[in-house]
């Protein structure tokens, strides 16, 4: 459905329609899009990352890993993680 403009619309509406137009093609020339899946990619392989090392740390400092609540956690939320960032990208 498209915008259909009213013609009792008033000018001072008019100017702020056009002023917010100006403004929104200003900050997409910036490609907000690109950089949040950037910076959501980084952190992601950050978390995952730390993910990893704190399971690594554990096992070196007592030869075994203690499964529990806290590691299932870590394990399902990379597991849910990474699959939608790479849906979300595209």
């Amino acid at each position: 459905m498209k915008y259909q403009r009213h013609n009792h619309m008033s000018p001072a509406l008019d100017i702020l329609e056009s002023s917010l137009q100006q403004e929104r093609k200003k900050l997409l020339e910036g490609n907000p899009r690109d950089k949040h899946a950037i910076m959501g990619s980084l952190l992601l392989a950050a978390g995952t990352g730390i993910a990893i090392e704190g399971c690594a740390n554990t096992y070196m400092r007592t030869g075994k890993l203690f499964p529990g609540p806290h590691l299932y956690a870590g394990e399902q939320e990379n597991l849910i993680a990474c699959p939608l960032t790479v849906i979300a990208n595209y």
